[in-house]
């Protein structure tokens, strides 16, 4: 799936919304998953408003994504920052 995610990684760099709601739907929950392990169970609406966030920094900065890595790696260290913000 990490290969086929960086096609529509491609796609949602060049502005095509339905690639970008694949990528959101395909890894959203392990985000959410992610933002609660470091947050903690307590903080879920922090975690939702996480998930929110990190996604429109994939949709900003797409266009700068370059091919050298994994998209869920890329997508979780936006994730990560975000928490710590």
């Amino acid at each position: 799936m990490s290969e086929d995610l960086s096609s529509y990684m491609l796609k949602t760099a060049r502005g095509d919304k339905d690639a970008f709601r694949l990528i959101a739907n395909t890894l959203g929950y392990k985000m959410h998953a992610t933002a609660i392990k470091i947050l903690g169970s307590s903080h879920f609406e922090d975690a939702n408003d996480v998930v929110q966030i990190s996604l429109i920094k994939v949709w900003q900065s797409a266009p700068r994504w370059k091919k050298k890595g994994s998209v869920e790696g890329y997508i979780y260290k936006i994730v990560f920052s975000t928490c710590m913000d």
